[in-house]
């Protein structure tokens, strides 16, 4: 009897180590397993914290950009507005003085000059259509600007293209009523201000506060 268990003790022991061996290699399959999905899920995740932090850098960026053309822009405007209530206006000097405005920013495709004391409307250049912008926008654009006596924009699609109306008071005494109204070509806005190795992969719009699209960088892009 006493032979007969220890020989069964010594079985059972070999069957447990001959599991055991068995079980190892799986176990250290699993393990491995585990810790590579574990590791590609946070290199996932690492990756897309990477995109999204990018994002938020580029479109900081490109925001920046945007603005300091808008500024820059709208300074020159001011200039001219100023310039046209402080002296005798003067239709040549006007168009002179509108074109090294666009020659700078080329998103500008025509300025207008407006006086509500002689119902004046003076457009550069010279040779613009008639029907970029109708007057009765131009009027109330230049109205609406000199009422709340600062800077406006309106935006909208004239002639199927998408525009902005850019309107600044002369702003030199409260009874001058006069301002000078840029039409701002919303794509060539973002061409000359967004590069195209920024853009290349991008995709890049601007919209209005409702989320409407209003214009694209580059239509054939889709990207981040």
């Amino acid at each position: 009897m006493g032979r007969g268990a220890a020989s069964s003790t010594v079985i059972t022991d070999k069957a447990r180590l001959y599991r055991w061996r068995l079980l190892l290699p799986l176990v250290a399959i699993l393990s491995i397993i585990g810790i590579a999905v574990t590791l590609l899920l946070a290199s996932r995740e690492f990756e897309r914290e990477r995109h999204r932090q990018s994002l938020i850098s580029d479109t900081l960026w490109a925001e920046q950009a945007i603005s300091y053309e808008a500024r820059r822009a709208i300074d020159a405007l001011r200039s001219l507005a100023q310039g046209d209530a402080v002296g005798t206006p003067n239709e040549d000097s006007f168009r002179r003085a509108s074109a090294g405005i666009m020659l700078r920013s080329p998103e500008v495709l025509a300025i207008y000059s407006w006086r509500a004391d002689s119902k004046q409307l003076w457009h550069a250049p010279a040779t613009i259509s008639e029907t970029l912008v109708s007057a009765d926008r131009i009027e109330a654009s230049a109205q609406r600007s000199t009422r709340l006596g600062r800077a406006t924009a309106t935006d909208g699609v004239e002639s199927g293209r998408p525009l902005m109306l850019v309107a600044v008071p002369g702003g030199i005494h409260e009874s001058d009523h006069s301002a000078v109204v840029a039409v701002v070509s919303l794509p060539r806005l973002l061409v000359h201000t967004i590069p195209w190795w920024f853009a290349h992969e991008t995709q890049i719009t601007l919209d209005d506060p409702s989320g409407a699209v209003l214009a694209r960088r580059d239509d054939k892009v889709i990207g981040r």
